[in-house]
């Protein structure tokens, strides 16, 4: 990974960086550092580009460095190589930046597809069921809650009940295509890829009801 040219150590490779700033070498822990900060967006987005377009520049700065202190504090010699290993821990700091955020904000209030649904007693409420799932009358999913799926499927930590066929099925239908071309184009038949499309949403509602974004 590249480095300053003024910087003497920028010949040094990571793993020799980071060995000598473990022995207490000031100079080579802040090269190696620096090295990293100056690349931070591109890390960032290799290790997770859907969670870069949810998180915003703060955010994703905070979970940077809380992946980079893991890697640095954890990193064990010979395995992988030292930028392989950062990019994993920066992706999973990204993951509970993204996994926090959802769980504190009440960002799908902005992603109104339709008229805000009426309470019982006459007033409108803040949020559609359209803003969450997409249902028989909607023909989209918010791409904040997708986001997340999908940033979740790529550490594997989507929960057992959901199927990662399912946010392929989601992403298809966002893109304007009809359930039974979705299923043809996975391979799959229609009251198969409605099963998976069905758990996605169980499971949407139950984490967005938990989080507080939808009334219990």
């Amino acid at each position: 990974m590249g480095s300053s040219i003024t910087d003497p150590l920028a010949h040094v490779s990571d793993e020799s960086l980071l060995l000598l700033g473990r022995m207490g070498k000031a100079d080579a822990r802040n090269s190696l550092a620096v090295r990293y900060y100056k690349n931070r967006r591109r890390i960032c987005y290799k290790a997770s580009s859907a969670i870069m377009g949810f998180l915003d520049e703060w955010e994703a700065n905070e979970a940077f460095f809380r992946g980079y202190l893991d890697a640095e504090m954890s990193y064990r010699f010979g395995r992988v190589s030292f930028s392989a290993y950062a990019c994993k821990c920066i992706r999973f700091a990204l993951a509970n930046a993204a996994d926090s955020k959802l769980a504190k904000s009440k960002m799908m209030v902005a992603f109104s597809l339709d008229a805000p649904q009426s309470e019982e007693d006459g007033s409108e409420s803040t949020l559609c069921m359209a803003d969450i799932v997409q249902d028989a009358s909607s023909p989209e999913d918010p791409r904040v809650f997708l986001d997340y799926a999908e940033s979740l499927s790529l550490l594997n930590k989507l929960p057992k009940s959901v199927n990662p066929v399912a946010l392929k099925i989601v992403s298809g239908i966002r893109g304007g295509y009809k359930i039974s071309e979705i299923a043809r184009n996975l391979g799959m038949s229609e009251k198969q890829a409605n099963y998976h499309l069905g758990r996605y949403r169980t499971w949407a509602k139950k984490t967005l009801t938990k989080c507080g974004v939808l009334a219990a």
